[in-house]
């Protein structure tokens, strides 16, 4: 299933319009989230609610919890959930009027977005990579702009890692560890299974950086599991080569 999603943001207000299946959705422009985990708690309602409901419950509203404005140029800690305010809404507004939905494959995005142009660029390409990379995002258009990096070219990153950084290093150890019959050939398994994912992340990241944009690319590597070690292996080899 693939839809068009048509969002005019104001520092008030967020609407949301999915014109091919009738789909209207206005809200309050209102996040609420913990500052100390970066974790929503809410989206689209009023503060007097939140803070009454939040009140029903605790004695006062612990300093942790703050209230934010989705995107807007002045405050980055609530933009930090863009993504998955957009998110949100999608769900809420497409999958809960279905009665038997289809998965959304792809997604045009058409934005009116009143104060992006004051943006960081970082946060707009963070913003753009973030829709593109988790959001099915084919197209993307802000403020009659389009924004793109052809979908082909993140569909084949995306084959290219999944086989490099996963299939051919655990192939590699499972076709060992078959052939191994001690300690010691067990250990040279993972070994030369290690070595081989290495090398393998190698070239992952070469084809990455062919493939893709080089920002683009540079917000793949950042974007890995924190604390897997595909991330520390591509953190070390990237700080290696920006020191050459």
């Amino acid at each position: 299933m693939s839809i068009t999603a048509k969002l005019r943001i104001t520092s008030d207000k967020v609407i949301v319009e999915i014109p091919d299946k009738n789909l209207y959705l206005e809200k309050p422009n209102v996040t609420f989230y913990d500052s100390q985990s970066d974790f929503l708690l809410g989206v689209g309602e009023y503060r007097e609610k939140i803070e009454k409901d939040t009140l029903e419950r605790e004695k006062s509203i612990p300093e942790n919890l703050r209230f934010g404005v989705s995107f807007q140029y002045d405050d980055e800690a609530a933009g930090f959930f863009d993504p998955m305010v957009i998110e949100y809404y999608l769900a809420l507004l497409y999958y809960s009027k279905q009665p038997f939905p289809i998965p959304i494959r792809t997604v045009d995005f058409d934005f009116q977005i009143e104060t992006y142009s004051r943006w960081s660029e970082k946060r707009r390409l963070k913003f753009e990579y973030d829709l593109q990379s988790h959001l099915h995002a084919r197209l993307i258009k802000i403020n009659g702009t389009e924004k793109e990096t052809p979908i082909w070219k993140r569909r084949t990153e995306k084959v290219v890692r999944f086989l490099f950084v996963t299939v051919i290093p655990l192939g590699v150890l499972y076709f060992l560890v078959e052939k191994s019959n001690s300690i010691a050939g067990l250990l040279g398994a993972f070994l030369v299974a290690g070595l081989s994912f290495f090398i393998n992340i190698a070239i992952w990241i070469f084809m990455t950086r062919q493939i893709l944009p080089t920002s683009y690319s540079q917000f793949i590597f950042e974007s890995l599991r924190p604390g897997s070690l595909a991330q520390k292996i591509t953190k070390f080899m990237l700080s290696f080569q920006r020191q050459e």
